[in-house]
C-alpha cells in the first residue's frame, strides 16, 4: 500500500505539531521556573514565587493560536495531540516544579 501524497502531509503536520507543542511546554516550564525563583518585581506586582504562575496562560494563548489554523485545515489528530503535548512538556515531563 502506498499512502498519498496528502496524507503524508498530514502525517508530517501531526508530528511537527506534537513535537513544536511538547517544545514549546517545556520552555514555558523551565521560563515561569526561572521567574518564580530570580523574576522581576515592582512597586505592588510581582513574578517571584506565585506570581509567575500568570505566565501559564501563554501556553493557553499559544495553543489556541495553533489550534485554528489545524481545524481549518481539518488535521484532527494534530488538534488533539497539541494541548496534550503542551501539558505534557509544562507539567508532566519535567516532574518537578
Amino acid at each position: 500500500m502506498s499512502i498519498s501524497i496528502a496524507k503524508r502531509g498530514r502525517i508530517g503536520l501531526t508530528a511537527a505539531a506534537a513535537v513544536g507543542g511538547l517544545t514549546y511546554g517545556l520552555a514555558l516550564h523551565y521560563l515561569v521556573t526561572y521567574l518564580r525563583d530570580h523574576g522581576p518585581d515592582g512597586g505592588g506586582w510581582s513574578l517571584r514565587g506565585n506570581g509567575a504562575i500568570t505566565l501559564v496562560w501563554l501556553g493557553v494563548l499559544a495553543v489556541l493560536a495553533v489550534e485554528i489554523p489545524l481545524v481549518r485545515r481539518k488535521a484532527w489528530l494534530s488538534v488533539i495531540l497539541v494541548p496534550v503535548a503542551v501539558f505534557l512538556g509544562l507539567f508532566v515531563l519535567p516532574g518537578t516544579v
